[in-house]
C-alpha cells in the first residue's frame, strides 16, 4: 500500500518528466524524492509531539541524536519495506505521545 500512495503522489512529476523526455533516473530521484519527504514529514510530527510531551530541552536532544544518526538520513530514500512502514510507525509514535492511543493503532494496523 505504501508504494502505491508513493507512485500516486510522484506520478505526475513522472508524467512531467516523461513528456520532457528526460531519462528515467530522473523519475527514480522523484520517487526517492518523495518517499524521503514523507519520511521527514512523519519524523518532523514525531519531533513536534516529542516537544508537546516533554519540553524544548529533549526535543533539541531528540533532533540532535536524529541528525547524528547518519544511516536515518541515508535509509529515509531507500525503497525499502522497512522504510516505507517508518513512516507508520513514526505517526503512531507520535499519536500515542498526543494520547490518541486508537489513532496509533489505526496507523500500524490499517494496512
Amino acid at each position: 500500500m505504501g508504494a502505491l500512495i508513493i507512485s500516486i503522489l510522484a506520478s505526475p512529476v513522472i508524467l512531467a518528466m516523461n513528456l520532457l523526455h528526460l531519462p528515467k533516473i530522473y523519475s527514480l530521484f522523484a520517487v526517492r524524492l518523495v518517499l524521503g519527504c514523507i519520511i521527514l514529514l512523519t519524523l518532523r510530527f514525531f519531533r513536534i509531539q516529542v516537544r508537546n510531551k516533554f519540553g524544548n530541552q529533549v526535543e533539541a536532544f531528540f533532533v540532535i541524536l536524529t541528525a547524528l544518526q547518519f544511516h536515518m538520513l541515508f535509509y529515509c530514500t531507500r525503497p525499502l519495506p522497512n522504510i516505507l512502514a517508518l513512516g507508520l510507525v513514526n505517526l503512531a509514535y507520535g499519536y500515542s505521545l498526543k494520547g490518541r492511543f486508537y489513532t496509533a493503532l489505526k496507523c500500524l494496523t490499517h494496512y
